[in-house]
């Protein structure tokens, strides 16, 4: 059996739920550690617990979840807990409206507060092994499904296609841009490749940690550092000049920031301040930075922090570099 510090903890939030205590006793069975949001403050107790999971029941989820997710969402420390939604429906339509709203899972609610608890804790098990990590070849019909799918899920990730021996493509699609914009744009750069006999590649590197979000377009904080104040971020940069002002100007906000080239070997550095964020220049993406995302998204500790992909330029105070 494992000792207290290795027991996964859970945050309920909502209040009504009939199975509520039951629930309880019946997680801490599977040496499942619960605490309880109170209901004006699940954002604050999520930040300040930083559970395993959070577990939305009751009158939490009487609009799907909606309100606390779309709280959590716009805070960098708290959009990184997972959510599961414990509900009377889960229909295929009720988990499509609830994994768009960002929740990982919908747990069915059911008279057995022991099977509830089973399926929780299951999905405490499973959260840090999903690999995130699709690919095959690419034909016009698999494209066409790969479009569908991240339309239809609205799935966050960096789809990169590639041929053998070429230079990949790839699109980042995350909260804070228009997804299906971006992905009709990618496609019509792909059309031509497509045509031709040899076989192209997709890989979708899917953000199941840590939520992805590109700071671009109309999103109210396209190059605004308040976003990042107080928090630990992990600015990983090429360019040391840059990377030294921005480190700066994010101190001044309050935030601890640890620098690190774009490279796997910087990640040594990455897990000892245990960031928060990690933000990404997007120009990196389609270089080194790929692989750099793969190998935080497959580490036990990083895979939670938030990625930011954005111009590292907008955001110095300089303008860029100097």
């Amino acid at each position: 059996m494992p000792g207290p510090e290795h027991r996964p903890t859970l945050l309920l939030a909502g209040d009504g739920e009939p199975l509520e205590d039951a629930l309880v006793a019946a997680l801490d069975r599977r040496d499942v550690a619960v605490r309880r949001a109170p209901g004006d403050a699940k954002v604050e107790t999520a930040i300040a617990t930083a559970p395993d999971m959070m577990v939305l029941m009751g009158d939490a989820v009487r609009d799907g979840g909606r309100s606390v997710l779309r709280a959590m969402a716009q805070s960098p420390a708290a959009s990184v807990v997972p959510v599961a939604l414990l509900m009377d429906d889960a229909t295929l339509d009720a988990r499509m409206r609830a994994f768009r709203a960002g929740a990982v899972a919908v747990v069915e609610r059911s008279a057995s507060a022991d099977a509830v608890a089973e399926r929780i804790a299951g999905l405490l098990a499973e959260l840090p092994e999903r690999p995130g990590e699709a690919r095959g070849e690419l034909g016009e019909t698999t494209l066409d499904e790969i479009v569908d799918l991240v339309r239809r899920e609205l799935r966050s990730g960096i789809l990169s296609v590639s041929r053998d021996g070429e230079a990949a493509h790839r699109v980042v699609l995350g909260a804070g841009g228009d997804v299906a914009k971006a992905l009709e744009s990618f496609v019509r750069e792909l059309q031509p490749l497509v045509a031709k006999a040899e076989p192209l590649r997709y890989h979708l590197l899917e953000a199941t940690g840590g939520r992805l979000r590109l700071d671009e377009g109309d999103t109210g904080v396209r190059g605004d550092r308040r976003v990042l104040r107080d928090l630990r971020v992990l600015l990983l940069d090429d360019d040391s000049g840059r990377a030294d002002l921005l480190a700066q100007a994010l101190r001044g906000e309050g935030s601890q920031v640890a620098v690190a080239r774009v490279a796997l070997m910087g990640l040594d550095q990455a897990r000892a301040l245990d960031p928060t964020v990690i933000l990404l220049d997007a120009t990196a993406i389609d270089g080194v930075g790929f692989d750099v995302v793969r190998a935080i998204r497959r580490d036990p500790r990083l895979r939670w922090a938030s990625l930011l992909v954005a111009s590292l330029d907008e955001l110095c105070p300089s303008g860029g570099s100097p």
